[in-house]
Order: structure tokens, then C-alpha cells, then sequence
């Protein structure tokens, strides 16, 4: 396309239609990437390997959707097995 656009309109409007191809490239992979540590991590429970996402939260612990895991109540235990919160860890992306 930039060739065509070269070719018939000009190294100008060949060059403004490559940095608008960048530009909305840029902004589309930015929705793809995931920060590494931000707000919104996950945590996974080292014994059953349950992961705590905030987005989602546990409506049936009554743990609402976006509620950080430093956030949730000191006596809170994972679903799944029943250990305490403080035997999960942040969950790396691999």
C-alpha cells in the first residue's frame, strides 16, 4: 500500500499514511501488552495453584470484583483448599 501510495501521490502522502499505519499499530498493541506488576496482579495459592484475580474477585465469599488481594480481610482463605492468604504469591507471567 505505502508503494502504491508513493508511486501515485508522493513521497508526502506516502510518509503520513506510514506514520498513521505506526501510530494506530502502536495504540491496537498497547490493549495486547500486560504490565508486569501493576495494579490488578494475580495471586496464586503455592498449594492448589488457585489464582486470585482481582477483576473478578469471590462473589461467593462476598469478595466483590476489583478488590485488590492486599485488600482482602486478614482472616480471608482460598476457596479451594483453605489456606491462609499469606501462603499464595504473586503470579509471574511466563
Amino acid at each position: 500500500m505505502f508503494a502504491v501510495i508513493l508511486f501515485d501521490s508522493g513521497i508526502w502522502k506516502a510518509l503520513s499514511f506510514a506514520i498513521m499505519v505506526v501510530g494506530i499499530v502502536a495504540v491496537g498493541l498497547k490493549n495486547f501488552i500486560k504490565p508486569h506488576a501493576e495494579n490488578g496482579s494475580q495471586f496464586e495459592c503455592m498449594n492448589c495453584r488457585y489464582i486470585y484475580n482481582p477483576k473478578v474477585g469471590n462473589e461467593v465469599a462476598g469478595i466483590k470484583p476489583h478488590t485488590e488481594f492486599d485488600d482482602l480481610p486478614e482472616d480471608w482463605t482460598c476457596p479451594v483448599c483453605g489456606k491462609k492468604k499469606n501462603n499464595f504469591k504473586l503470579k509471574e507471567d511466563k
